[in-house]
């Protein structure tokens, strides 16, 4: 595959695939897409509900993941996949509904993110519309539905989760996986 083949995936292509990932059923990694920190509004701490973020959220999955990426005993089908998550990560850490959650009277445990501010119109929540820069962006080639080792990958993420306790930075190559690098 060359640079310029039309087929040849975009970064931009290639940022959507942890969340077409999610949307195939594979909710496992879902925390890791987030960090919600809280922003009082109207409320005292006192107050909240709030329960601090997941570890595996999407702060620590960066660490982890450049320390996966510099380890030279990581497969580079690791390292692949989690660069897409990276990627993927690190435009989610710069949306602002990505890593906080508005407690308020009316949600003392957080807004999700913005998700529980729901909208009227196609963009049913605040999160939704910010994800869709404001409805403005166009539809963009989603790559994983055209790999042909995307059951492979599911199969795979789900036994990630499974065994290394969510951690990519315990990920080692496996020789049945060469199938698909």
């Amino acid at each position: 595959m060359k640079e310029n083949d039309v087929n040849f995936p975009q970064l931009y292509e290639l940022a959507c695939w942890p969340d077409d990932l999610r949307n195939t059923g594979l909710t496992l990694f879902g925390g890791w897409h987030y960090s919600d920190l809280p922003f009082f509004d109207g409320i005292s701490p006192s107050e909240a509900k709030y329960q601090p973020h997941p570890k595996y959220n999407a702060t620590y999955i960066i660490q982890e993941t450049i320390s996966l990426l510099k380890n030279p005993n990581s497969g580079m089908l690791y390292k692949s996949l989690m660069l897409r998550f990276f990627i993927h990560i690190v435009g989610d850490m710069h949306q602002p509904l990505h890593m906080t959650t508005r407690l308020t009277r009316e949600h003392k445990e957080g807004d999700r993110g913005g998700n529980l501010f729901k909208l009227k119109g196609r963009a049913r929540n605040l999160h939704a519309l910010w994800d869709q820069a404001m409805e403005m962006l166009p539809k963009v080639k989603r790559v994983l539905f055209a790999c042909e080792c995307s059951r492979w990958i599911r199969t795979e993420c789900t036994l990630w989760h499974s065994t290394r306790a969510r951690s990519p930075g315990s990920i080692q190559d496996r020789s049945s996986l060469r199938s698909c690098a």
